[in-house]
């Protein structure tokens, strides 16, 4: 809580932070690929950054990241279709 209590966007950072102070480290990290090293699956060909939309849900299965940046509550249909998506491979 004293790391995040003053953080402007603590919700950006803190799983990340968790990551690479745990044991998982060294498996997450790449230090020379700064987009693959966060596991964010961030488009800034398209936007600053991108709002992932309805009908990005393919693109973003298919990604081998775990996280993925911008949502937006005007395109709440992908972050749901993703959600079922990933409740549905337990």
């Amino acid at each position: 809580m004293e790391r995040f209590r003053y953080t402007f966007c603590p919700d950006e950072i803190f799983l990340q932070t968790e990551v690479v102070n745990s044991c998982f480290k060294e498996r997450m990290f790449n230090p020379g690929d700064q987009f693959r090293s966060c596991m964010r699956e961030i488009d800034w060909e398209r936007g600053n950054p991108y709002v992932w939309r309805d009908g990005d849900t393919e693109e973003l299965k298919r990604s081998d990241r775990l996280f993925a940046r911008k949502f937006s509550a005007r395109y709440m249909g992908v972050v749901n279709d993703i959600k079922d998506w990933v409740m549905s491979q337990e």
